[in-house]
């Protein structure tokens, strides 16, 4: 792992914690975040995936992992559980103490860890719950439309945490914890989804055969004048596509997806199919 990155708006959180009288609780949940981003990591490290950075957010830590694009679907999905099953595990630990030693200090570690796995298992990017339904989608839809249906979800949980926050800060006044994630998740999502976006084309131009099985085909019927960039909006990870061209009714050109990778990495998104199919002929 390089190293540890911390966003500036965390710096903010703690000193807010600090002055309200929230440090130390505040503390201890971080503790229990950071077990939880160990549990991702550790897992990573199983599947042979290595950890570039960990980023230090208010809404917690992100564990920014390489060479995960090749592998199944269902190891990518057991490194994001990894995290809840952390705060699961200490969750039922704590409950289990609390019921033979009956100790205030036991319930509110059991709750908060219990929280911690609720909130990180919410339908938001860049939440583990968040990543969870891309993951899903993606099997059902194109990459690009994807993201924009996570994109959506999450703005639309971010508006809701910011309502529960303004609730949570009439009824118990200074704690400002649900306002501030809300805030922090609604100004960044756009930012997400550039990021989404990016990481979808890197991807697409190393995009690989994953564990070395068979990938299932993607068929499509389109008309040879259809944009390179609309093209591309019909993709998938865990896919191969492959474009059947038909001119009066009548078959003319088959167009695989590593072709229009290929025309794609010489002369950027603009064009046409039928572009692609000259330069095949030229070549």
């Amino acid at each position: 792992m390089s190293g540890v990155k911390i966003k500036f708006s965390f710096i903010i959180i703690i000193f807010i914690t600090a002055v309200f009288g929230f440090f130390e609780r505040f503390m201890i949940i971080f503790l229990f975040v950071s077990l939880h981003e160990a549990g991702h990591i550790i897992v990573g490290n199983i599947f042979n995936v290595k950890t570039k950075k960990v980023i230090i957010t208010p809404v917690g830590e992100i564990a920014i992992m390489k060479n995960t694009d090749n592998l199944s679907f269902i190891k990518k999905l057991i490194i994001l559980i990894s995290g809840p099953c952390v705060n699961i595990f200490f969750y039922i630990v704590f409950e289990m103490s609390n019921k033979i030693y009956s100790n205030n200090f036991f319930i509110f570690m059991a709750n908060t860890n219990l929280l911690l796995a609720i909130f990180n298992l919410m339908p938001v990017y860049p939440l583990d719950g968040g990543r969870i339904l891309s993951l899903i989608l993606n099997k059902i839809f194109p990459i690009m439309g994807t993201n924009k249906i996570v994109i959506k979800i999450s703005g639309t949980m971010s508006v809701l945490f910011m309502i529960l926050g303004i609730i949570q800060l009439i009824l118990f006044p200074y704690n400002i914890s649900l306002l501030c994630i809300g805030l922090y998740l609604y100004k960044t999502r756009s930012k997400i989804y550039f990021g989404m976006t990016f990481d979808f084309y890197k991807r697409l131009m190393n995009k690989k055969n994953p564990s070395n099985e068979l990938i299932p085909l993607k068929n499509f019927y389109i008309d040879k004048n259809l944009e390179i960039k609309k093209i591309i909006k019909k993709l998938y990870f865990d896919f191969y596509s492959v474009f059947y061209i038909y001119e009066d009714k009548v078959f003319k050109y088959k167009v695989f997806e590593w072709e229009i990778i290929e025309y794609i990495q010489k002369k950027g998104i603009c064009g046409t199919i039928s572009d692609i199919i000259e330069e095949n002929i030229k070549s």
